[in-house]
C-alpha cells in the first residue's frame, strides 16, 4: 500500500490533536473441493481443537457444494480451509469468499478469512492479512469477506485459510472463495485526528468527558473522518476506581460519544471500562458516523 501522510497539529487546554491525511507447526487432511478449479485442504494447529468438517452438498452457492466448519462442542475449536494461490507481485487481486452462518455468537470473532503472502521459497514475508466483512447479508443470507490488494514485492504465491474458531455450537458454510485480478482501487483521502491528552485532577468520568470533547469538537472542525481518544478515558485523572468508573457498553458515554459523532458526521475510536455482570473489561469502542456502536474490542478482563 502507498501511502501519503500530511499532519496538522494543534494545542488544547494542555493536550495535544494531531491529524493525518492519508491516502488511505500444522497438518493437513487432503478432503478437497473442485469448485472454479480450486481445491481445498482442511487444515489445524492440533486434533484435539479440530472442528468438524466437510464438503456439504445440503448447502449450496450457486449449484456447487460448500465447506464446512462446526464446533463440535468444543470452545476452544480452532481450524480452517486452506488453498494456495499463485500471484503476481505489485499486482492488484480482489479476494471474495461467501459465507453463511448458524447458531454463532458472535460472527466477527469467529468467521474469519487470511491471506499469508510467499515467496518464491514458500516462506512467509511481511504481514498476515485479514480481509473485512461486507456490512449487510445478500440474498439467503450469504455474507460476504471482500478486500482488494496490491501483491508485496517479492511474492508469488498468497495462502487463503478460511477460518472457524472459537464458538462450540455454530457452524458457517463457505462458497464460491476467489483471489482474482483487479483494478487498482481509487485513492480516498481520509483525515485521521489523535487526541493526546491526559486528564489531571478532575473529579469524576463526567468531568474528563467534558474535557474530551472540547478535542472532538476541534477535531471535527478540522473536518477529522476519524477520531483516535485514548485508553481508559473516563478513569484516568479523576482518581476513582475501575469499578466505580465502568459501565455497561452500550452505556452512557457511548451514547455521548454517539452525539458528537452524528455531529460531526466522524467515527469515534475510545477506550472505556466495561462492566458485563461481575466482570470488568479493558473495552474499545468504535462509533460509526451515525452515531452508533457499531464495534467493541475488549482488551483484557479486569478482576
Amino acid at each position: 500500500m502507498k501511502c501519503c501522510l500530511k499532519r496538522t497539529a494543534a494545542n488544547c487546554s494542555g493536550g495535544y490533536l494531531l491529524v493525518l491525511t492519508m491516502v488511505v507447526l500444522v497438518y493437513m487432511v487432503p478432503l478437497l473441493l473442485v469448485s472454479q478449479d480450486v481445491k481445498w485442504q482442511f487444515e489445524s494447529i492440533r486434533t484435539e481443537i479440530d472442528p468438524v468438517h466437510e464438503v456439504s452438498s445440503d448447502i449450496l452457492f450457486d449449484n456447487s457444494p460448500t465447506l464446512m466448519l462446526s464446533g463440535g462442542g468444543k470452545e476452544y475449536v480452532n481450524g480452517s480451509w486452506t488453498h494456495t494461490f499463485d500471484v503476481m507481485e505489485e499486482e492488484y487481486y480482489q479476494f471474495i469468499s461467501n459465507f453463511q452462518v448458524r447458531s454463532i455468537e458472535e460472527i466477527d470473532r469467529s468467521v474469519l478469512a487470511s491471506i499469508t503472502w510467499l515467496n518464491s521459497q514458500g516462506k512467509r514475508e511481511g504481514f498476515i492479512e485479514f480481509p473485512g466483512l461486507t456490512t449487510g447479508k445478500q440474498q439467503d443470507d450469504w455474507q460476504t469477506i471482500r478486500q482488494i490488494y496490491q501483491v508485496p514485492k517479492g511474492i508469488t504465491q498468497a495462502k487463503v485459510n478460511l477460518i472457524y474458531r472459537w464458538d462450540p455450537d455454530g457452524l458457517v458454510f463457505f462458497g464460491d472463495t476467489e483471489l482474482k485480478r483487479a483494478h487498482a482501487p481509487e485513492p480516498r483521502l481520509v483525515n485521521v485526528a489523535a487526541v493526546h491528552f491526559r486528564p489531571r485532577n478532575t473529579a469524576s468520568p463526567a468531568e474528563n468527558l467534558e474535557l474530551f470533547t472540547k478535542y472532538v469538537n476541534q477535531a471535527g472542525a478540522m473536518n477529522a473522518d476519524i477520531v483516535c481518544l485514548p485508553e481508559g478515558i473516563t478513569v484516568v485523572g479523576d482518581g476513582i476506581s475501575y469499578l466505580d468508573a465502568s459501565e455497561q457498553v452500550p452505556g452512557p458515554t457511548s451514547k455521548l460519544l454517539g452525539t458528537l459523532a452524528k455531529k460531526h458526521n466522524m467515527y469515534i475510536v475510545a477506550g472505556l471500562l466495561e462492566k458485563d455482570g461481575e466482570v470488568l473489561y479493558n473495552c474499545s469502542v468504535l462509533i460509526d458516523r451515525e452515531g452508533q456502536l457499531v464495534g467493541k474490542y475488549r482488551k483484557v478482563s479486569l478482576p
